[in-house]
């Protein structure tokens, strides 16, 4: 069979996406057909943001979906065969949920934080603090804060942790938070708010004006 050869068109790649819409080819069109998807969740918009700090969401998102590598996750993959003690307080052994919420250590620093996150925490535990974060507007300047705050608080908890563990250097509770508050303040001078009384109680918290 003669093929034949076409000479007023030049050969193009399309693309059929999982909508059956045929398009021109790219590879951002199909990493977003072969991607493996998950169930929305609610939270997503807590750790993922425009204004976060590039190095903090990836850590809360760990959190999220508890898979930070604490001693009661390695004990199921049979690494270590004796409990070992939480490095922030040296009282319990060291698990996912007692390392940011239940520690003695964690829980002081969560008290010196609450008043700068803008929001009303009853109870110390992941699910009810991004659920009260989920709730308020995106683009308010303080739910933005209390976010920055949130991931920041996470950051460098489990960063203290490590530190004591394998460093054997450590912050007082006090330091700890300064270090927080120092590092959302100095992002907080890059993001430009739309001006109101708001915005204007916030950059007296934070020494912005």
């Amino acid at each position: 069979m003669n093929v034949p050869i076409l000479l007023v068109a030049t050969d193009s790649i399309k693309w059929k996406g999982v909508d059956g819409i045929i398009s021109d080819f790219s590879v951002a069109g199909a990493y977003e057909a072969m991607r493996p998807r998950a169930h929305v969740v609610s939270w997503f918009h807590v750790i993922w943001f425009s204004q976060c700090i590039p190095r903090h969401p990836f850590v809360a998102w760990l959190l999220m979906m508890e898979k930070l590598k604490t001693h009661d996750k390695m004990m199921a993959w049979e690494i270590h065969n004796q409990t070992l003690l939480c490095p922030l307080c040296k009282g319990c052994s060291d698990s996912h949920s007692h390392l940011f919420f239940e520690c003695n250590f964690s829980r002081a620093v969560w008290d010196k934080a609450r008043p700068y996150m803008n929001i009303q925490i009853h109870s110390y535990n992941w699910s009810h603090i991004s659920n009260c974060l989920a709730d308020g507007a995106v683009n308010s300047a303080r739910v933005v804060v209390s976010k920055l705050m949130f991931a920041a608080m996470v950051y460098f908890l489990r960063q203290e942790r490590n530190c004591r563990l394998f460093k054997g250097k450590s912050r007082t509770k006090d330091r700890l938070f300064d270090d927080i508050y120092s590092s959302v303040r100095l992002k907080l001078m890059t993001i430009h708010f739309k001006e109101s009384r708001q915005v204007r109680e916030l950059k007296i918290v934070w020494r912005l004006a």
